[in-house]
């Protein structure tokens, strides 16, 4: 309940003496204003809540602009921008995430705007869209220590509704025109440089796989390993045991079984005899070999055919 508490007004006419009509008017005028502005600043204050609510509620619902968005909906009025973490870490920067597929909190990396912006909450933000987040690895594929496999970016791609506070959020850069063919272009190129990354560092594990066979027949008279138990050699080579699967899928690598046993001497020519190798190409096609003397090739099927031929003669 609501109480209006109505005071009237000081007279316009000295005390003691008797008002004349005007005088009687204007109190009246006065006294009428003074009470309609009294209600207005009490109705203004219940109303500015409901405001505020009804921004929010607008936002939440998609009024204010939509939830998501089709990257291919995008045209040439859009801009990417890149924005940097916001000044504040107490304020609010990404005040929504909507995405119907995932809970993830969204790195802050490449955005979409068109420069509108919202009011909520006695804040003002910029209405920006988000590329989907890529998945995250299940626990159980942490526990095999795999990659969750990563879902590249097309026209269909989802983006999210991202409100970027403008008092508290830092830097935006590289501002440039939005083209569908240049970001799908990129992330392409993006994604190749991710397999890259995974190659090079099942070289390092063929490498060092290599190395310590090497080592194995230095403090053993010069003879190689059983090389038919690939467990067993776990044991044998005495090293990280993350070495010897494959980064990204927890693929086993596997070992040469024709060398278990040999003498060095038997191989003269170590740089052409295989001694680990991945069970499977990458998508691409590649496989990473290691050699007995200890360096490491990424070859395709023709040379991965020729290798595996000389690995089944006697």
């Amino acid at each position: 309940m609501v109480v209006l508490v109505y005071e009237m007004s000081t007279p316009l006419y000295p005390l003691g003496e008797t008002p004349g009509v005007r005088e009687i008017i204007m109190e009246v005028i006065m006294q009428r204003i003074t009470w309609q502005i009294g209600i207005f600043s009490i109705l203004l204050t219940l109303a500015l809540p409901s405001f505020a609510q009804q921004a929010t509620l607008d936002i939440l619902t998609g009024k204010t602009a939509p939830l998501t968005l089709k990257l291919g909906q995008l045209d040439g009025a859009w801009r990417c921008i890149s924005p940097t973490p916001p000044k504040s870490g107490a304020d609010t920067f990404l005040l929504l995430i909507a995405s119907s597929q995932s809970h993830q909190p969204l790195p802050v990396n490449v955005m979409y705007t068109k420069g509108d912006t919202v009011a909520a909450g006695g804040e003002v933000y910029l209405i920006a869209y988000n590329r989907p987040p890529q998945p995250q690895p299940t626990e159980e594929q942490m526990q095999r220590r795999e990659a969750a496999k990563p879902v590249p970016l097309t026209a269909d791609s989802e983006l999210t509704l991202c409100l970027l506070n403008i008092r508290t959020m830092g830097s935006l850069l590289d501002i440039r025109p939005f083209d569908l063919q240049q970001e799908l272009a990129e992330n392409k190129e993006q994604a190749k440089m991710s397999l890259r990354d995974a190659q090079t560092a099942s070289l390092n594990n063929l490498r060092q796989l290599a190395i310590a066979v090497q080592i194995y027949a230095q403090d053993h008279d010069q003879t190689l390993p059983p090389m038919d138990n690939a467990e067993r050699l776990k044991v044998m080579l005495k090293i990280d045991l993350a070495v010897f699967t494959k980064p990204g899928t927890n693929e086993p690598y596997q070992p040469n079984a024709a060398l278990g046993g040999k003498k060095l001497a038997q191989l003269p020519d170590p740089a052409q005899v295989v001694v680990y190798y991945e069970a499977t190409p990458w998508p691409n096609g590649l496989r990473c070999v290691a050699f007995l003397d200890s360096h490491v090739e990424v070859v395709a099927d023709q040379k991965w055919a020729e290798l595996k031929e000389k690995m089944a003669r006697p």
